[in-house]
């Protein structure tokens, strides 16, 4: 048997293995650490963090921390639910990283600029796109940068100093604001 895992999940009885698996024949549809998206509903994408065999029913279980999706999402699937997902792209690395920096709290250009960018106090919600509350949308500091023929919104706050000229600093509108919000939108 591979090496226990204590954990909460520990008190449901099912054996979680962490490393190795456990010996004999047991091979689980996904493995710890990939990626996964429930069937049912494709927005969901996430990270399979614990897989475990019901030793009475011989089912697999999985469970899975959800990167991208609506906030509340499903807590539990067994394999039938989950598909495996292709290596993201650069562009979905992005999304997912900026979702995390979200769900923590924090301004998704925290991902980008290396440092805590605390959201405002009356910004919207960061589950919701539609809810009210401050967005960068309305914000003086988002402005558009010119480059070739497209244009692309940055945050101008500090003179610039958060804007690498690259895809990673695009400031989307529906993004709750940060604590350096103005109102003002141009």
């Amino acid at each position: 048997m591979g090496r226990r895992v204590s954990t909460a999940l520990d008190q449901h009885g099912l054996p979680l293995f962490a490393d190795e698996p456990p010996a004999g024949d047991y091979r689980p549809l996904f493995a710890v650490n990939q990626r996964v998206g429930a069937c049912r509903d494709t927005s969901w994408r996430g990270v399979v963090v614990q897989v475990a065999k019901d030793r009475q029913t011989g089912r697999n279980h999985f469970w899975v921390v959800w990167t991208i999706g609506p906030t509340g999402g499903p807590h539990a699937y067994t394999a039938a639910a989950l598909r495996a997902l292709p290596e993201p792209s650069a562009d979905q690395r992005r999304t997912e990283r900026q979702a995390k920096q979200l769900a923590a709290g924090l301004h998704p250009l925290s991902a980008a600029l290396g440092w805590p960018l605390r959201l405002h106090p009356d910004g919207a919600p960061a589950g919701h796109r539609e809810a009210p509350g401050l967005r960068c949308g309305g914000c003086a500091f988002r402005r558009p940068i010119a480059h070739r023929a497209r244009t692309y919104a940055k945050c101008h706050h500090g003179d610039g100093t958060r804007i690498t000229h690259g895809p990673g600093t695009d400031v989307r509108a529906w993004w709750p604001a940060c604590l350096d919000y103005q109102d003002g939108a141009p």
